[in-house]
């Protein structure tokens, strides 16, 4: 029997005609795939697991129809300061949807936790952002027959640096990457079997509400372009994310192109099997890594 990522994790719930509040409690025995993302030694939420946890509790909720929620966009995205989650104890998040007209206010706290894994302040806020049922068109496809294929002993090499400041880079099985210097434009695939294995692991049948799988792997491929940039950087905000539809077959074609300026890009992901659009998050910065 399939279930969500969360359906285990409600601690408590109010829902009234305009807003639902939820507690919930996340663990790392039950929230295993949350090792794969650590900052400074802590395992940290990734915001597209935020969103998830969010679409789903909004999804279930009666605040909106569930074919609403086929197509939409995030917006105004503020992540004020990492979620942080700590082993051998029950984290408290605190999650509330409220409707604004024709959108949805999206705000996540957390507590601050000292050094000795007690809480200091609960709920302080950590991200808000705001849903809404139109998006902004997406990028153009790119036509990457011309690019050129990226070495193998180039992609390992850049694989050994990237692991040492932002992870695991999904390499495919045919390791086919494609580059162009003057379009700085990267095009690749992701392989959803490996992804799932290495996010998911057992946990790997699970109804999604979004398509998080794919963006996750999309977003460690953002490392990798910045290294073929020559400006190594670590993904940072996000301006938007527009989502279109979940991952379909095993293969996501991945296509990461300039954005606002130099350090902002757009991500696209779509299906392989049919070109069909999956997510596009717009104008994510890069911020730029300096080595210690």
């Amino acid at each position: 029997m399939t279930s969500n990522l969360i359906n285990q994790s409600i601690v408590s719930q109010h829902i009234d005609e305009t807003e639902a509040r939820y507690e919930l409690s996340i663990n790392l025995t039950e929230h295993r795939y949350l090792y794969s993302h650590i900052v400074q030694d802590i395992v940290v939420i990734p915001t597209v697991f935020l969103l998830e946890y969010a679409i789903t509790l909004l999804r279930e909720s009666p605040l909106v129809d569930a074919l609403e929620l086929d197509s939409f966009s995030i917006r105004d995205i503020d992540s004020k300061r990492l979620v942080q989650v700590y082993p051998d104890v029950d984290n408290k998040l605190y999650l509330s949807l409220t409707r604004v007209e024709n959108a949805f206010e999206i705000k996540v706290g957390c507590d601050k936790v000292a050094k000795s894994g007690k809480a200091i302040r609960t709920n302080v806020t950590a991200f808000t952002a705001s849903l809404h049922f139109d998006r902004s068109e997406p990028s153009d496809f790119v036509d990457f027959d011309n690019f050129e294929q990226v070495a193998i002993s180039r992609i390992n090499g850049e694989n050994r640096i990237k692991i040492t400041f932002i992870g695991q880079l999904f390499d495919t099985r045919n390791y086919d990457y494609r580059w162009s210097d003057e379009n700085r434009c990267l095009v690749g695939y992701s392989d959803m079997r490996d992804t799932t294995k290495y996010y998911l692991g057992s946990t790997a049948d699970v109804l999604l509400s979004t398509p998080v799988d794919a963006l996750i792997s999309g977003i460690y491929n953002l490392g990798f372009y910045s290294l073929l940039c020559e400006r190594p950087a670590i993904p940072s905000k996000i301006e938007e994310v527009c989502y279109y539809g979940l991952a379909k077959g095993r293969l996501v074609l991945i296509q990461i192109q300039p954005g606002k300026d130099e350090g902002h890009v757009h991500m696209t992901l779509r299906n392989e099997q049919d070109n069909s659009l999956i997510a596009e998050l717009k104008n994510y910065q890069l911020q730029e890594f300096r080595a210690r």
